[in-house]
């Protein structure tokens, strides 16, 4: 900052909203204004803002549940860039989460901002891919199979389960929020009665997006069962999955389903665990996760 830049971090309320949700605009992420209140709502405590003589220049989104937080919207406007802000910014918020005990931060982001990353303090995972399709008004009809079906709040625990055993975190406070604002949009799968995968999914004036997505079967088929029942209820439109570029089974039923590869990410890990790419049963995160 060439001692010149006076900037100022302090925590990101809703007051800050408006602001931040103009500038991801600008970057080209497809989030609206309650996307950023869903993540103050899930974590009140932990994003960030930058600020020169009281204009909003930065920010970080953080989801803290735990010894595990994500990191959202990373991101500094583009007159303040080069000049330290981004580094300020995340000095300030893993100085916050290390003395709140957490263990592991992660970042999906652009692969521009894999070095960023690294001087950080973080480590390459996995690469990951934004899919794109313009979905159609009823493209995809409600899928018809005793095994798939919308989401109970008697699955609750059953799908938290299956998540845990996938990541190796708690993200219930990531998939209740989700579930809260799109119920109709969360669909289970089963076998027996026993749940062996969920999907959810969530739509908003910038477009839909599908994700989470596990699928304990390991057959691309039940994948694809997932994958249509959420598509089966979106509104047509601009529509998304964000996934690991190595699995198969995703790359498989992207295509099926006539989805294209519109950019690659990274995953990056900052941790004292050891953290490994996701197994093949993760399919796709959730659009939250990305930033």
């Amino acid at each position: 900052m060439g001692g010149a830049l006076k900037v100022e971090v302090r925590s990101m309320g809703l007051q800050d909203v408006d602001i931040l949700t103009c500038m991801i605009q600008k970057e080209g992420w497809e989030f609206d204004r309650s996307d950023i209140e869903r993540i103050l709502h899930i974590d009140p405590d932990n994003s960030i803002i930058a600020s020169v003589d009281g204009k909003i220049i930065g920010g970080i989104t953080v989801c803290s549940m735990g010894p595990w937080a994500l990191l959202g919207h990373v991101l500094v406007d583009i007159q303040h860039r080069k000049m330290g802000v981004g580094r300020r910014l995340m000095d300030d918020v893993l100085r916050k989460l290390d003395s709140s005990g957490v263990r592991t931060v992660e970042v999906f982001g652009e692969s521009r901002a894999a070095s960023f990353y690294r001087r950080n303090g973080f480590r390459f995972i996995e690469e990951c891919a934004i899919f794109e399709k313009d979905l159609g008004e009823g493209e995809f009809s409600v899928v018809n199979d005793s095994g798939i079906r919308r989401y109970e709040p008697k699955d609750m625990d059953d799908l938290l389960r299956i998540d845990r055993s996938i990541v190796r975190f708690d993200r219930s406070k990531i998939i209740n929020a989700f579930i809260s604002s799109f119920p109709r949009l969360a669909h289970v799968s089963s076998v027996d009665g026993e749940l062996t995968g969920y999907v959810l999914a969530r739509s908003s004036p910038m477009g839909n997006d599908v994700g989470p997505l596990i699928s304990l079967d390991g057959s691309a088929e039940a994948a694809l069962r997932l994958l249509q029942s959420a598509l089966s209820v979106l509104p047509g439109g601009a529509t998304y999955v964000i996934g690991p570029t190595e699995n198969t089974i995703l790359n498989d039923i992207m295509k099926e389903t006539g989805f294209a590869q519109k950019q690659k990410l990274v995953r990056m890990i900052r941790s004292t665990g050891d953290i490994t790419p996701y197994p093949p049963e993760m399919l796709a995160i959730s659009a939250t996760e990305y930033g």
